[in-house]
């Protein structure tokens, strides 16, 4: 059987992308553990530790906006290769930094270099499936990032210990190298879908993208679910060995087990949107985020590590609802030449989060003389915002005003 026939290119294309969704997440939240061992080298604070984990989303956030357009124009292939190339230029160069400052600088244009990556990927996605199968197929993308949650906090801790933080970012620096170059062999030339041939007229513009209630009360949702998301992500591991007195290894290990909790819900919540969730998307984003503030407060206000884990994990499931639905929406509600665009600019919503969460408490620690109290609490309200504005959603009614535009 041909692997590379028209029938199974695009499970080829998941595939690949899938592996590479893998590595770029592992790069990411490499340096929220490189920071314990980063921050004694350069002796930061906890407020200049909070802008080295920010400055990745600086960059990123800014690529949002212009990374879904350039899909969209040239086809998802040309972005991802590129895309994959210049993140892992960064990474290695991280192994080299000497400064607070480089540092900020290279982290930087990191962001700048995988930011086109995830609204290309959902180009990638609309090129090759039926808009029945896109939220699985995405949620299958989307899933990379626990699975990398699940081996990737102690596979980068024991790296650490082994070669040291330097070396580990110029090993995944050779990885992404690798990706790269299984990319340019089998990533499709030509685009798959039937909507492509539909006539230039089937594209929103971006002036009408940024206008549309959709697209702004999504975005909106994604930013306050990602204040949650992206706080985690970068200080959970500080706050395991700070406040909980957690072991480097044993903070890696234990942190699989909420990355499991999210990969099992990304599955299950891409089949039933697919299934069953046609026109009702909003449920999971409002009660997803309600049950992420509830998890989240119970734990941080657990005493026992071991139920701490616990309420993180049932977070980190609610979390992942939401995180699905919101790339599915995209991909459902837009026609196939404006996805890119529209995903660009509601992930810019979650990426200004990541700007701003691991600045925010940063902060906020340092206020409070190391406490974490009011820093999650702060996530609590972000969640809580996230419920509200999705719960003004009438998907029936944004559905009419995306067709009218086409």
């Amino acid at each position: 059987m041909d692997l590379f026939a028209a029938e199974n290119r695009r499970y080829v294309t998941l595939s690949v992308l899938f592996i590479t969704w893998f590595i770029g997440y592992f790069d990411r939240m490499a340096i929220n553990i490189a920071i314990i061992p980063i921050g004694k080298e350069f002796s930061l604070s906890a407020a200049q530790s909070g802008l080295i984990l920010s400055s990745f989303f600086l960059g990123y956030s800014i690529m949002q906006l212009f990374g879904g357009w350039f899909a969209d124009l040239f086809g998802s292939r040309k972005v991802l290769i590129l895309c994959v190339l210049a993140w892992s230029l960064f990474t290695g160069l991280t192994g080299l930094v000497t400064s607070f400052i480089t540092l900020f600088a290279v982290r930087f244009m990191f962001g700048l270099g995988e930011g086109s990556f995830s609204p290309a990927s959902s180009v990638a996605v609309a090129e090759n499936f039926p808009r029945s199968e896109r939220a699985r197929a995405k949620s299958i993308l989307l899933s990379s990032y626990q699975l990398a949650g699940i081996v990737g906090s102690f596979g980068v801790a024991t790296l650490m210990v082994l070669y040291n933080w330097r070396n580990t970012f110029h090993i995944l620096a050779l990885l992404g190298i690798i990706i790269t170059i299984l990319l340019w062999f089998s990533l499709p030339v030509h685009r798959k879908n039937n909507e492509t041939k539909q006539p230039a007229a089937t594209r929103i513009s971006a002036g009408e993208l940024v206008k549309m209630d959709l697209v702004w009360k999504v975005l909106i949702v994604w930013f306050g679910i990602s204040i949650v998301n992206w706080g985690l992500a970068t200080w959970m591991p500080s706050y395991l060995i700070e406040v909980r007195h957690l072991k480097l290894l044993k903070m890696g290990l234990l942190s699989a087990i909420p990355s499991t909790a999210g990969f099992l819900s990304i599955m299950l919540t891409g089949w039933v949107l697919d299934k069953f969730m046609n026109g009702r998307e909003k449920i999971f984003l409002v009660y997803g985020s309600v049950f992420t503030a509830l998890f989240l407060y119970l734990m941080f206000a657990s005493q026992s590590i071991t139920m701490a884990i616990l309420f993180w994990s049932l977070c980190q499931f609610s979390l992942c609802t939401v995180f699905v639905t919101v790339f599915a929406v995209p991909l459902k509600y837009f026609p196939g030449k404006s996805i890119g665009t529209a995903t660009g600019y509601i992930n810019f919503g979650g990426q200004i989060a990541g700007v701003v969460a691991p600045s925010l408490i940063g902060i906020m620690i340092s206020l409070f003389h190391g406490s974490f109290q009011a820093a999650f609490w702060s996530l609590v309200v972000a969640a809580l915002v996230s419920a509200i504005v999705g719960a003004t959603l009438n998907m029936n009614r944004h559905f009419i005003q995306v067709t009218e535009k086409i």
